[in-house]
This record gives C-alpha cells, sequence and structure tokens, in this order.
C-alpha cells in the first residue's frame, strides 16, 4: 500500500461522514475490548476482527479507509472536523447501549477464538504482500 502524498487525493477517498461513521464503530469497539480481561495479543486479534466486521457492514475496503485515514491525517481541518463529530456521536450514545450493541454483535459474528486468530493473520499476510 503505498502512502498518499499530501498533494494526492486518493481515488476511493472517503467522505467525512462516512469516516465519522467507522471511527465511531471502531472506538465504541474498542471500548469493548478493553473492558475484556485479555492478554496484549488476544486484545490485537479481536481488534483487527472487529475492524473488520465493521468494515465490512459498512462496506469499505480496509486499503481505502486506512488511504483516506491517512489522508485527512495530512489536512488537520478535515481531521479535527471528524473527531469533532465523532466525539459528539459518542457523547450522545449511552454507555448501556453501546455495551449491549457490542455483545449482540459479538453474538452473530462468535467464532472460535482459533478462526478469529487465523483470520487476523491471513489479513495481516494479505496486507504485508500488498506493500511489497
Amino acid at each position: 500500500m503505498a502512502g498518499c502524498s499530501s498533494q494526492e487525493t486518493p481515488q476511493n477517498l472517503l467522505n467525512v461522514p462516512d469516516m465519522v461513521d467507522i471511527l465511531t464503530e471502531f472506538h465504541l469497539a474498542e471500548a469493548a475490548i478493553t473492558r475484556e480481561n485479555m492478554s496484549v495479543k488476544d486484545r490485537e486479534v479481536r481488534r483487527h476482527y472487529y475492524q473488520d466486521v465493521i468494515l465490512k457492514e459498512k462496506e469499505v475496503d480496509r486499503e481505502a479507509f486506512f488511504q483516506s485515514y491517512h489522508y485527512y491525517l495530512t489536512r488537520p481541518e478535515l481531521i479535527d472536523t471528524i473527531y469533532s463529530r465523532m466525539i459528539d456521536d459518542l457523547n450522545q450514545l449511552v454507555p448501556v447501549e453501546q455495551e449491549k450493541r457490542f455483545k449482540q454483535k459479538e453474538k452473530e459474528k462468535t467464532k472460535p477464538k482459533w478462526k478469529i486468530e487465523r483470520e487476523a493473520r491471513l489479513n495481516q499476510q494479505k496486507e504485508a504482500a500488498k506493500k511489497k
């Protein structure tokens, strides 16, 4: 995956509302992960899994998301807008509701730990192959 310079706009740039929505979901997933008692490695596997689930639900390619994210990081006024809106969205959520939502997603998407880890390793290998 080639990085974007501050002058380049990715072809598949996600718009600001989509970035806010995805980042909000990522942060909710992160909150759910940090509440669980697990190793750092298991947290990373779970984080990667949740990101994949969220991106799949939003029908967004992982590479497109991260290219867009890096693009917005080079534009302080836009990334500030994205994070401000995300914080507003998070502040409107009731903590109990967000926990219920992720527990429900986990029940629907429950996979054995070995399968989650295998999928995460395969995804990481695919990403590493793309970079070469």
